[in-house]
């Protein structure tokens, strides 16, 4: 995404800097090709983000930026997990007017994502109180599979003084959270971009800001004309999984209901798991089976034709605010099945370019299935519906970016 937005604005004739993290990652900072001209700038990461990055504490430590004589006109923050505190600070101190895209929920939530508190990994309601962020922050690291859990467990089996000062101050750093993320953003941003209209409500539900903002759907670096799939009833049903051994993409779901289908249907199919180490592909059920395949890395902008082997895409995701994969497999020409997750039904159509399922995954993936093997007519009617659906260009993103860019840039004139 980073590199979508450095090409587009390189090919307008704009200079270009990129502030990124010191992260202790090999080649994170290695120049891309064709990027000679960018300069690369890096800030100090805040330890253990999610939970430090809104204690008052960080407020009063000031992290030095160097921008090397760089003068922005805008600055444009695409994802700020691990951003100091004092850094917005310094970037407000350059006079150029910030725009802060918004792609996740860490701006509320501790652990990015606001569907941990509930057993059926269901979205947080507005308005949050500091106990429901409390409870989820302890039931998390009292998991078994954080390394820091026997301490947690200490506490939780104890109920010692530590642990109840520790509860405490979980629940005063909620309280200043929303405090001060509200107060950052009429401070700090003159302008927030949204992936979807459906998350920007979300995110509007639990944040309040007078700040102005616009939702520009994030744009895919993949042909946008492709060729009218045609039906192959001859063949067994291609499908195809993209979103790694994640929980959250819901590898788990797409295991088990395959798993099902096998078991107790007589279903012909062909499945591809992409971004599955081959570690975890042996501990699978499915690398048994002949039909079945596991690959590790893949590039689809390098290789769409990966995704477009494939009649069918499975992505019962638990949580997005806009998955490219769903765009990626309708711009391969690939049928999604996928769930109503923020940014999803913005582009989905149930019955007409895709099927969309609800909880529980299992049962309404396992359905949505047998509709496609039973129904072949389905199928067709659903890949014309796929060769219809306009998904933005990265190209067309920018081209919707620009404006808002002279906007700032007109109205900062205006003010100064």
């Amino acid at each position: 995404m980073l590199q979508q937005y450095i090409s587009q604005a390189l090919s307008r004739g704009f200079s270009v800097a990129v502030l990124s993290s010191n992260s202790a990652k090999p080649n994170i900072h290695k120049v891309p090709d064709g990027f000679s001209s960018v300069t690369f700038l890096t800030y100090p990461v805040i330890d253990h983000w999610s939970l430090n990055a809104f204690l008052l504490s960080q407020r009063n430590h000031v992290a030095m930026l160097d921008l090397r004589g760089f003068k922005p006109s805008v600055i444009h923050i695409i994802d700020w997990v691990g951003l100091h505190p004092s850094i917005l600070v310094q970037l407000r101190l350059t006079g150029a007017p910030v725009l802060r895209q918004i792609l996740n929920f860490e701006d509320r939530c501790y652990f990015i994502t606001p569907i941990f508190n509930s057993v059926t990994f269901d979205n947080c309601e507005p308005d949050l109180e500091p106990d429901a962020c409390k409870d989820c922050i302890l039931r998390r690291f009292s998991s078994k599979d954080l390394p820091r859990a026997p301490y947690f467990r200490t506490f939780l089996k104890n109920l010692s003084f530590k642990y109840l000062m520790f509860k405490s101050k979980l629940r005063q750093m909620s309280r200043n959270r929303v405090v001060l993320v509200e107060n950052d953003i009429e401070q700090y941003f003159d302008h927030l971009l949204f992936p979807s209209q459906s998350f920007a409500e979300y995110f509007i539900s639990h944040i309040k800001f007078q700040k102005p903002y616009s939702v520009v759907e994030l744009g895919l670096p993949l042909p946008q004309i492709r060729p009218m799939r045609e039906p192959n009833s001859s063949r067994p049903l291609r499908f195809i999984y993209a979103g790694g051994p994640s929980f959250l993409k819901g590898f788990q779901v797409m295991q088990d209901v395959f798993l099902q289908i096998i078991n107790v249907t007589n279903i012909a199919f062909e499945l591809r798991v992409y971004g599955v180490a081959s570690k975890f592909a042996q501990q699978s059920q499915l690398s048994q089976y002949g039909n079945i395949s596991f690959y590790d890395n893949y590039d689809v902008a390098n290789g769409p034709d990966i995704y477009g082997w494939a009649d069918v895409g499975i992505v019962p995701t638990h949580f997005e605010t806009f998955c490219r994969l769903v765009r990626e497999f309708i711009l391969c020409g690939v049928v999604p099945i996928s769930t109503y997750a923020f940014g999803i039904p913005d582009l989905i159509i149930h019955d007409h370019n895709g099927l969309l399922i609800e909880k529980p995954y299992h049962h309404s993936l396992f359905a949505a299935i047998q509709r496609l093997a039973e129904d072949p007519d389905l199928l067709a009617r659903l890949r014309q519906g796929v060769h219809n659906t306009s998904v933005v260009s990265d190209e067309g993103e920018y081209n919707k970016i620009i404006p808002i860019y002279s906007d700032l840039t007109n109205r900062k004139s205006a003010i100064s």
